[in-house]
């Protein structure tokens, strides 16, 4: 399930209080997206981190008391910290268990019986209270040692997040990452998920470590460094492969203020390479900013092949949606929804 549709399944499963368990490999950002959903619908966030968590934080503190009323003595659960507030929610809330599949099998346990009856021990969750959940799988290498087979179905349902190339660079757009990285992933679209398991001490491309690129892209490091921060951030292979696509990207043969001043001209032969062409879509995507130069880019958008078209349209749009309200954009939409072959012009 694509990230945009998963957001739409979880706003619905809030609204019904229905549990739901969200799986994918790490770093593919099940928590953010999580996170996003219930800020969007403007509800208070509580994230229970079970693996650090025992049997007693979600049935009470034994407790040995004098009842007042009779002067016998009794023993009873006392709520505490975060299964107390669950209790005593006035604001509809979201109940996040990150991690699941990290849990102690007791732990496991206690959830099963909040998940179904909605209350543990004579104490009763109040109905403000929504539960989500969120795990990596056993084969992922997280800690995983797997989820008892009656509490899987206490979740009305489980879904796996995939991640979807075309999404992930609108949220890069978004959140302001280098534009030579956006520009990157279309090229190479294997990377934007090659999680490899293991347990030596390196990582691999998936949309969180690709993430931490760009952070050190935009944070000051030296340049004379990024092979080995990138290395350390997303690979060998990833590295290697970017650092020679940043030299692509800054010796564009078109400029894109070029493309934008004048579409018709700019002579496509001298752009053989589908990594250079990418570059300077993602370039031009960026820079565009006016009606006027929409107009051009869409010109342009319809000299190129298609899949470069598409990815220029989506850089351009998604740093400014009002772009989509040009008539060029309904000119390239009509023509690009046809599939036509597209050849130089």
């Amino acid at each position: 399930m694509k990230p945009s549709m998963l957001k739409k399944v979880l706003k619905s499963a809030i609204n019904s209080n229905h549990p739901l368990l969200v799986v994918s490999s790490p770093g593919c950002g099940k928590t953010d997206i999580i996170k996003q959903v219930v800020a969007a619908m403007g509800l208070q966030l509580m994230i229970v981190h079970l693996v650090v968590r025992e049997r007693v934080d979600f049935g009470g503190m034994p407790w040995v008391h004098i009842k007042e009323s009779t002067g016998e003595m009794v023993a009873d659960f006392v709520p505490f910290g975060q299964f107390l507030s669950m209790i005593n929610a006035q604001e509809k809330t979201v109940v996040f268990f990150d991690d699941f599949g990290q849990a102690s099998e007791d732990v496991q346990k206690a959830i099963m019986q909040i998940l179904l009856e909605r209350s543990l021990n004579g104490h009763k969750i109040s109905d403000n209270i929504a539960f989500l959940a969120a795990t990596n799988d056993r084969g992922h290498k997280a800690g995983v040692a797997g989820i008892l087979e009656p509490v899987k179905s206490r979740f009305v349902t489980i879904v796996h997040l995939d991640v979807d190339l075309y999404e992930w660079i609108e949220w890069a757009t978004e959140n302001g990452m280098p534009l030579e990285l956006i520009g990157f992933l279309p090229y190479r679209p294997d990377y934007i998920l090659a999680f490899e398991a293991t347990k030596d001490l390196v990582n691999s491309p998936c949309p969180r470590t690709l993430a931490n690129v760009g952070k050190i892209m935009l944070s000051g490091y030296p340049e004379e460094a990024y092979y080995e921060l990138f290395q350390g951030a997303a690979g060998t292979s990833f590295a290697t492969e970017f650092v020679g696509w940043l030299s692509v990207f800054r010796s564009l043969p078109s400029s894109p203020a070029e493309v934008l001043e004048n579409p018709d001209d700019i002579d496509l032969d001298r752009i053989t390479e589908p990594s250079a062409m990418y570059a300077l879509c993602s370039a031009v995507g960026e820079l565009c900013g006016k009606h006027n130069q929409a107009e051009n880019v869409y010109r342009f958008a319809l000299r190129i092949p298609k899949e470069y078209g598409k990815f220029l349209v989506l850089m351009a749009t998604t740093k400014n949606p009002e772009l989509k309200e040009c008539a060029g954009y309904i000119d390239w939409a009509v023509e690009d929804g046809n599939a036509r072959n597209v050849e130089r012009r």
